[in-house]
């Protein structure tokens, strides 16, 4: 079962864009080897933030590298949309209300 962790409103300021990071969930879960995934924002030097997907693959399908993941994306979202860091985890971290910790996730893409 395909399931988008996502909060609406939720966004990275990745200079000079302000990208919806629900965008990013919803595009990424239709890669076939997601079966999970959460965009977050990770602080850059650079570009004030960039953009990391945290992933949960599929176990029926050949695992694809953090490359292929992000030239896919790149594809699909744009030349400013795409995560620049893909991040593979068994789970995503949830918060007590059964919701994806957006927190814990930017603890671990940064």
């Amino acid at each position: 079962m395909l399931s988008v962790a996502a909060i609406l409103g939720d966004s990275a300021r990745r200079h000079p864009h302000r990208l919806a990071i629900v965008e990013g969930d919803i595009r990424l879960a239709r890669h076939p080897a997601i079966a999970e995934v959460s965009v977050v924002g990770v602080p850059d030097d650079v570009k004030g933030e960039e953009v990391c997907a945290a992933v949960v693959l599929r176990a029926d399908l050949r695992v694809p590298s953090a490359e292929e993941v992000i030239a896919w994306s790149r594809e699909r979202l744009g030349g400013h949309k795409y995560p620049r860091k893909v991040v593979f985890m068994t789970a995503l971290p949830l918060g007590p209300t059964g919701k994806v910790s957006k927190r814990e996730l930017r603890k671990t893409c940064s």
